[in-house]
Parts: structure tokens; sequence; C-alpha cells
């Protein structure tokens, strides 16, 4: 028995060896143009990640109008997902994955089979040379080739679908509930274990139909035997390739956060500091998941070019000979004119998604949004500038504040009706001029510290948060505010914030009248109770209630219905606790800071770099 084992033993580690042996061949086969190559990934994927992500958040708001839904969430994505309108938008989003896939391989393969031949090329060499030679053999069927290298991404980057699926908070709700029913496990598992089974049993196909200048029926006959003659090499080598990738993304992370803790420390107030590292983390976490699975496919590539040399025997993937056409005066100016139009792509991308808000809009099965009630007013006079300003500095999400008329029709910033409570007036607002109005001082409750405050108009409001946060403008009715929703409308659409912008009200004939000029806009109906049914109302996309009525079946309810639930005033950690727990969607607070603690303090990753933080504080 003790020998059997010191067999078993001598036979792993002379696998191992041979595993390392394969990679370091591979990393210097690729070494001749790894700085041109990693660069083009890089950029590649970039390219990649934004194409799919602005397809996906367009097709989705199509299908999620067509079907009649204002949200996803974790109660009818499941429905959602077996109408046509959402099977369309799969598809479309597979058979674009698809295509830049195969684009991705033909460019890399390329790239490593110039390394392996001994030339050394340009950037722009390896770029046209793949694309080149993608182009020259792709017709639809050809996308078969894309087939395998996508099930292999994905079961490469398993590990990682896992962190994000179940460790950050996007997607740490829909998930877990799949696996934790037998009915939805089983079929995960199959799949997957289908896919594992395809990508292998294919593992070559690229590289013949590629490299070998097969024809694709050819290339998927000799793929199989190549692969099942040498399997135990293969996954030898793959699984050792993929731990170290894995690796290399604990001892990034655990850099990273120690970099954040170590900044965060010396530089955030001290309110903010957990709360700052808290986020922070969670946002390292995506950016180093994208960055580690964008080298993952590169030195997967390299692999897969290395292994398929060794075991074919085919000296062809050295007789490497750039196809594109060489430069004349016309291709330059084809080639400047389509860099134009990216370059105006990806201007357009930022300005429209970024400045205008369309990437800061609430996005499907989000975590627990956190919205400063009034602006940081523990910190400034409510509804000012200032206290807007803080409550952004202060890692919320969103700001919500109150809007009404003055005399003269000037949509101003402020809560109560009169001048009473903030500045000691009894002053109706409704009947006085903005003029007029400016010359109060509402820092009158606050401290008599502070300095002068006066009540901002939305314009200047907008001019503040535009690109920075979503606004949730509630609308109040006075005896001036007869124009009130068309005023609040026309400023949204001039300052171009209507993804940034949620409007709510507990007026229903304001809301109405918000949906008539723009149905575009989200809006939310505000509720003092849960009673009622509600939820079925198409123009509603969100109720704002008050917190002691929400609970798991009020949330669930509305959430069956499409509808997203947003929380208020919720200020101590046993409540935000509670609406975490609900899954509601929005919380509403005077105090972001402490809610954010709530809200990202059970994640796994979290716990190491609170101590460390505590340890240098």
């Amino acid at each position: 028995m003790e020998q059997h084992t010191k067999k078993h033993t001598r036979r792993y580690f002379c696998h191992l060896k041979n595993a390392l042996g394969d990679l370091k061949i591979a990393m210097r086969g690729a070494f001749l143009n790894i700085k041109s190559m990693l660069a083009l990934q890089i950029i590649y994927s970039i390219f990649y990640t934004l194409i799919e992500y602005s397809l996906f958040q367009l097709l989705l708001s199509i299908a999620l109008k067509i079907d009649g839904y204002s949200f996803l969430n974790s109660a009818n994505i499941g429905r959602f997902l077996i109408t046509p309108p959402a099977i369309a938008m799969l598809l479309i989003l597979f058979l674009t994955a698809c295509v830049l896939t195969y684009l991705n391989a033909c460019i890399l393969l390329g790239g490593f089979q110039a390394s392996l031949a001994r030339q050394k090329l340009r950037m722009k060499d390896i770029f046209l040379h793949g694309c080149a030679k993608g182009f020259q053999r792709f017709h639809f069927k050809q996308l078969y080739v894309a087939l395998p290298l996508f099930a292999y991404q994905i079961l490469i980057n398993l590990f990682f679908f896992y962190e994000i699926c179940f460790r950050i908070n996007p997607y740490s709700t829909f998930l877990p509930m799949l696996f934790s029913k037998l009915i939805y496990c089983i079929p995960i598992i199959t799949f997957l274990i289908f896919i594992g089974i395809f990508a292998v049993r294919e593992f070559f196909c690229a590289c013949y139909w590629y490299l070998g200048d097969f024809g694709l029926r050819n290339a998927k006959k000799a793929s199989v035997p190549l692969v099942r003659k040498n399997l135990r090499a293969v996954l030898s080598d793959i699984i050792l390739l993929n731990l170290l990738v894995v690796v290399l993304w604990f001892i990034l992370r655990l850099l990273c956060q120690i970099i954040i803790v170590v900044v965060v420390n010396f530089f955030a107030p001290a309110d903010l500091k957990v709360a700052m590292v808290l986020s922070f983390n969670n946002t390292l976490s995506i950016a180093l998941i994208w960055f580690v699975t964008c080298i993952g496919v590169f030195l997967n590539a390299a692999m897969m070019t290395h292994l398929f040399f060794r075991f074919s025997g085919n000296d062809v993937i050295l007789e490497f000979h750039l196809s594109y056409a060489p430069d004349t005066p016309l291709r330059r100016i084809f080639r400047a004119c389509g860099l134009a139009a990216a370059g105006v792509g990806v201007f357009c991308f930022l300005y429209y998604g970024i400045y205008n808000g369309a990437l800061l809009a609430e996005r499907p099965l989000s975590p627990v949004q956190i919205y400063c009630h009034r602006g940081l007013s523990s910190e400034a006079p409510e509804n000012s500038l200032e206290a807007i300003d803080l409550a952004i500095s202060s890692l919320s999400d969103g700001v919500e504040i109150d809007v009404q008329e003055t005399k003269d029709g000037v949509v101003i910033v402020c809560h109560d009706a009169s001048l009473k409570r903030i500045a000691g007036k009894k002053i109706n607002i409704a009947d006085v001029t903005y003029e007029e109005l400016k010359q109060y001082d509402i820092s009158y409750y606050f401290s008599k510290d502070h300095e002068f405050t006066y009540i901002p108009t939305l314009e200047e409001v907008m001019s503040l948060v535009k690109g920075r946060a979503h606004l949730l403008i509630e609308l109040k009715r006075n005896s001036a505010s007869a124009d009130l929703a068309a005023k609040v409308v026309g400023l949204i659409e001039q300052y171009e914030m209507e993804y940034q912008c949620s409007i709510q009200s507990s007026d229903y004939a304001y809301l109405r009248q918000v949906n008539e000029l723009n149905p575009d806009l989200t809006l939310g109906y505000i509720l003092t109770t849960a009673i009622g049914n509600y939820y079925k109302n198409d123009m509603i996309d969100f109720f704002c209630v008050r917190s002691m009525f929400v609970n798991n079946t009020t949330v669930a309810k509305a959430h069956a219905q499409g509808k997203a639930v947003y929380a208020w005033t919720i200020n101590t950690r046993a409540e935000a606790e509670r609406m975490k727990n609900a899954q509601v969607d929005v919380i509403i607070t005077d105090y972001p800071a402490k809610a954010r603690e709530v809200i990202y303090r059970d994640e796994k990753s979290s716990y190491s770099i609170i101590k460390l933080l505590r340890l240098m504080l």
C-alpha cells in the first residue's frame, strides 16, 4: 500500500514537472512579441467589454419595456428570461460574443505563431494580420470555431464567475438562490459538465483550422484524437496554468487591498474610513477579475498554441507570413477614418454613459443603493448645495431632494412649504419671489456658527450633481406649483440627465403629468403605508415606502411585478440590516457612510481588510 502511494506521488510530481515545463516553454515562445500582444489583448478586451456591456444595456432596456417590467430582480427574472424579447436579447448577445471571441482568437493565434516562427512584429502588424486572416476565412459556419473557445473561456473562468456571483453584491442575491434549489442546481451542473467536455474534446479545433489551414470539418475530426491521445498532459497543463492565474489574482488583490488601506488611513476622514475601504474593495474586486481574466485568456492561448505544436508534429506553424496587404494612401485614409470612428464611438460612450449618467442609472440585479436624505443634513443645512456636495463625497449613490415653486415660478430645492423651521420666519414660499427668498438664511435651525446658506434652485443642484450621482427629485405641491412638473421635466431634458434623475411624488397627478411629458423618465409613488394593491400600475417604476411598513412580503410583491422598492428614512444599523435582508432596492438615509458599512460588511473578502484597517488605526 505504501509503495503504491509513493508510486502515485512520484507520478503526480512528474506530471507537475512536465506541466511547469510546458508553461515555461509556452511563455518563452510568446516572449518575442509579448509586449505588443499583451497591450493588444488589453485594448481588445476593453473594446470587447464596452461593446458587450453597451449592447446588453440597450437590448435589456428594450426587452424590459416590451415585457412591461421597470426593473429586473430575483423575483421576476425567471419569468423574464423565457419571454421572446429576452430570448432574442440573449441570442444577439451570444452571437456578438462569438464573433468577438472568433476575432480575438485569430489575433492571438497569429501572434503566437509569429513568435514561434521567430518573427518580431509590431502591434499593428499582429492586429491587421489576425483580422485579415479571420475575415478571409469568415462565413457564418466558421463561427463554430468560436464555440469551443467560448466554452473553454467559461470553463477556465468558473472561479471568477463564482467570485462575481457569490461575493460581489450585484449578483449575490439571485444566483445563490438558484443553487439552493435542486430543480435549478441539477441543470446548471449538467450544463457546466457538458461545456467542459465539449471545450476539452475540441481543444485543438481552432489551432487546426487557423494554424494548420484545415477545413472546418477536418479540423473537428483531427482535434478529437489528438486530445484523446494526450488527454492527461492537456488536462494537467490547463489545470496548472489556471491555478497559477487564480494565485496571481489572490496576490494582486492582497497587494491592492494593502494599498487601499494605507491610502484611506492617511487621507480619508475618520468617519468614512471603513465605508471607503469596503466600497473600494468591491470596485477593486470587479476590476481585478476583469484584468486577470484578460491575462488568463492570453496565457491559455499561448499554452494552446504550444501544445498544438508539441503534439501535432505539424511544422506548418513555423511557416508564418503576414497576410494583410501593404499600406497604400487609400488604405491609410480608410484606417484613419476607422480610428476616427472608433474614437467617436468611445467619446459617445463616455459622454452618454458617464457624463450624462447612463452608467449611473440603476442597473438590473443591483445591490442596495444608498441615497442621502435631503443631502448630508447631519453636516450641513438640508437641501443646500453644501449638503448635496457632502452627500456625494460621503459615498452616496444618489441624493434625495424636494422641489417646489416660488411666487415668480422659479423651481427651488426645499422641503417645507414655509420658512418657519429652516429660517425662523413665518413666510410661505409660494408668497415670495426667489430674489426675496435668497435673503433668508436656512442654517437658522442648524448651527449658529454655520455660514449664511440660501435655498438653491434645481438648476444649481443639477449643475453640481451632473455626472457624479443619481438625483431623486420629489415634487412638492404648493399654491404656486401649477406647472412644476413641466418645469422639472424641462430642466432634466435641458441638462440631458434623463438617465441620472428619477422623479417621485405622493401626488399621483404630478406623476401622470411627468409621464405624459416624458414617458422614459423613472417615476416613483410615495406611500405612507403599504396598504392597497398599487403594484400593477404600469406607469409607476418604484414605490417609496416608510421603512416601518417594509418587509419581505411587500418587497416580494413589488418585485414580482417588476417594481423597485425605496425605503425611507433608515438611520440605525439594525433598520439598515433589516432593509438589506428584505432586499429593498434603495435605502434613503441621513447617514450614508454607516449604511454602506452595513451593506458591504458581510462580504467574505471584507473581514481581513477591515481587520487590517483597524490595526493601522
